[in-house]
């Protein structure tokens, strides 16, 4: 990666937007990155933030739009990486490959912690006595077949 690859955002500066389609990636050299979905819009909400590691790793491996925004929150430095160098910039660099790797296993365990919370949350609203949902209601349905799934998940 040459130095034409390292880019500087200015605190307030929008690096991704969510819902974008863009083959590249980006490590964090230096900076605070703030994370948020529905940026800019009623119901914003900051999911996170990132000091360190990759972002938009996803856009390169699966070829998906951004599923965030991500901010810089204060001068950061981001190296850019394409698509079509993805392969080559991780041979290069064999340590960022398990950095990128560690990553990956950090946002899939906070992943899975959220699904677990959530189940248990759905769990406890369809065995509470308050829950008095009409019998008939999507939203019933809708809870009850994700509690269901939770269930058949926790029994693997």
């Amino acid at each position: 990666m040459s130095d034409s690859n390292i880019i500087k955002f200015k605190k307030g500066d929008i690096i991704c937007k969510e819902g974008d389609f863009e083959e590249f990636m980006f490590e964090i050299n230096s900076g605070t990155l703030g994370v948020y979905k529905k940026y800019d819009l009623p119901g914003q909400e900051r999911i996170g933030e990132s000091k360190h590691g990759f972002i938009g790793e996803m856009n390169v491996i699966d070829s998906l739009p951004r599923t965030a925004t991500v901010i810089a929150e204060e001068d950061s430095e981001l190296v850019k990486i394409e698509k079509d160098v993805f392969m080559e910039y991780f041979r290069s660099h064999p340590e960022k490959l398990a950095a990128l790797m560690v990553s990956l296993t950090e946002k899939l365990s906070e992943i899975s912690d959220n699904y677990t919370d959530a189940c248990s949350t759905i769990r406890m609203c369809l065995e509470s006595e308050k829950y008095t949902a009409p019998k008939s209601s999507p939203l019933k349905e809708m809870i009850k077949r994700f509690s269901d799934i939770f269930r058949n998940s926790n029994k693997a």
